[in-house]
């Protein structure tokens, strides 16, 4: 979540927590124009997770679109 939480900050967006900058986060999970959810795949041949609609162990919220709607 690192890259996600420079996104939040670079969009001008500075919470006072971790939290709450994570609750913006996940709050716009099912937004398209912010993220890239990636359903298909797995975390590798040993691990038993796989890519799923919405978040999952893989690939958590997805790959982002930029810093639009942070």
């Amino acid at each position: 979540m690192p890259g996600l939480a420079g996104l939040v900050n670079a969009a001008g967006m500075v919470f006072s927590s971790t939290n709450a900058a994570l609750t913006e986060v996940y709050g716009n999970l099912g937004v398209k124009a912010d993220f890239n959810d990636i359903d298909n795949g797995n975390c590798g041949p040993y691990a038993g997770y796989l890519a799923v609609k919405g978040w999952d162990f893989c690939t958590g919220v997805g790959s982002i679109r930029g810093k639009n709607g942070k």
